[in-house]
């Protein structure tokens, strides 16, 4: 595995849940103001912000046995800055009543900024939805949709909205890689690590119309 180099005045916050008891995870990434040192408070701020933006519009669409049980954070301005977490003394379980749909089928917010490049861009795939929220086998109905895309946009003022003292957080997306560095013999370039990452704002969140998968939530297969 490639060591990632660090990203100056950056941090994540790591959601820990479950859901019909398989585990997901959804990594999300943030500024703090450049020249600044973050603490282990600063963090635990975060983390307890984080849980809360999640728990009022994330939650809403996600099955009641979905559950968030815990939220870490870590300094990536240094291998050596400070982590914390927060796990709410009960875990936080999703409110959308109906059919659960499989672990392994997510809805994904595809993330806005103000970039433009080819390839992929930056998503986040929630274990949301139940079955009652499914059109036609594969595609979310246009009343999910519509309700996704306005709690994401209002996750993303909440994210930013996070403060700790005189510290103020950034919701971003942050590159770690450039475009592929290709030859003509290479088919399947591999993408070049920058030397230092590139931390873009997110502006704008926009749910896909089609029922996702993330096939790492199966987990392995047991004999």
């Amino acid at each position: 595995m490639v060591l990632l180099p660090n990203a100056p005045f950056c941090c994540s916050a790591t959601l820990n849940g479950l859901n019909q008891g398989t585990r997901w995870q959804n990594v999300l990434h943030f500024k703090y103001p450049d020249g600044t040192s973050i603490t282990g408070a600063n963090l635990t701020a975060l983390c307890n912000g984080v849980e809360a933006a999640w728990t009022a519009q994330i939650a809403p669409i996600c099955n009641t046995n979905v559950t968030l049980v815990n939220v870490a954070a870590v300094d990536l301005n240094s291998r050596t800055g400070p982590i914390a977490s927060h796990t709410p003394a009960t875990p936080i379980a999703g409110t959308r009543t109906g059919t659960a749909m499989p672990t392994s089928v997510a809805a994904v917010a595809s993330w806005t900024i103000l970039n433009r490049y080819r390839g992929g861009h930056p998503r986040t795939y929630f274990p949301a939805g139940v079955l009652a929220d499914v059109s036609q086998g594969h595609l979310w109905t246009t009343t999910f949709i519509g309700e996704m895309n306005t709690r994401f946009d209002a996750l993303i003022t909440a994210l930013n909205g996070i403060t700790s003292g005189t510290f103020a957080f950034q919701f971003i997306a942050l590159s770690y890689y450039s475009g592929s560095h290709k030859t003509p013999d290479d088919k399947h370039p591999d993408p070049v690590l920058r030397p230092t990452p590139l931390p873009f704002p997110i502006t704008d969140g926009t749910a896909h119309t089609r029922v996702d998968t993330q096939r790492r939530r199966l987990g392995k297969e047991l004999a």
